[in-house]
């Protein structure tokens, strides 16, 4: 998985997912992990979630907490854009985002 950015609407820098799949704050600190198959972790290695091929992203108890479109735009769950992902894995970014930022 290479490396990709996820930022702020702003454009601000909000954190990064490295070629494993660790995902890390702006501050550069380990908050999480994504896995090949969507599943998202906290630092603790606890599964919080995941996103589905479509870009919808479940929490732990799969309840939809929000979208991530094709074109990397992150929407919580009423729809409010609230950050972009860079490719080339948007929707992990995503996920990160809604499930480990927020």
């Amino acid at each position: 998985m290479p490396m990709m950015n996820i930022n702020e609407l702003d454009g601000r820098h909000f954190g990064r997912i490295d070629d494993e799949g660790h995902v890390y704050n702006a501050h550069d600190l380990k908050v999480g992990r994504v896995t090949t198959d969507g599943h998202v972790l906290d630092a603790e290695e606890r599964k919080i979630g995941e996103v589905s091929d479509d870009g919808k992203v479940y929490d732990y108890e799969m309840h939809t907490v929000g979208h991530v479109s094709a074109e990397g735009e992150v929407f919580d769950y009423e729809m409010h854009h609230i950050g972009n992902a860079t490719p080339p894995h948007m929707m992990f970014g995503g996920a990160a985002l809604l499930l480990l930022f927020r």
